[in-house]
């Protein structure tokens, strides 16, 4: 039987999107998410031995999502000299991928090839209800689209 999914909590997550919803708040949120399974992966894996961790690759690492709109050029332009380059922004995954000091460690936010939560909204990534009812919703989903065997 599934536990009962706190739907106060997963509206939190999951805001309504509407024309006043910002984009870069339904960003931030999916972000936050990211985080948050990442978090609940890794307490679920730890007895194996299995190794989670959440990565930000760096803020405003140049991509497409933003160029695609007169404003986003302009800010991509005006911050260009401020970003990261991709090869930056990928350097903190690979490091937790392959250095040997990360491969003990689990369950740990990671930003610019070090663990640091000072720019985490730890509060909210950490909070055990938000990591359970994100995990619950995402196994209702799964059900949902995974085919029926016989």
């Amino acid at each position: 039987v599934p536990a009962k999914i706190d739907k106060a909590a997963l509206s939190c997550l999951i805001p309504e999107s509407t024309a006043k919803t910002s984009s870069y708040r339904l960003y931030s949120m999916s972000k936050l998410c990211n985080v948050l399974f990442a978090f609940q992966l890794a307490d679920k894996e730890l007895q194996h031995g299995i190794i989670v961790n959440a990565v930000h690759p760096g803020t405003a690492v140049p991509t497409a999502i933003a160029k695609n709109t007169t404003l986003g050029k302009i800010v991509f332009f005006l911050t260009k000299p401020f970003t990261k380059t991709i090869q930056c922004g990928a350097s903190t995954i690979v490091y937790c991928a392959v250095h040997p000091d990360v491969q003990t460690i689990t369950g740990r936010y990671f930003e610019d090839n070090w663990y640091s939560e000072k720019r985490l909204d730890r509060k909210r990534a950490r909070n055990e209800t938000l990591q359970n009812v994100l995990w619950q919703e995402s196994e209702r989903l799964i059900a949902v689209f995974e085919p029926k065997t016989a």
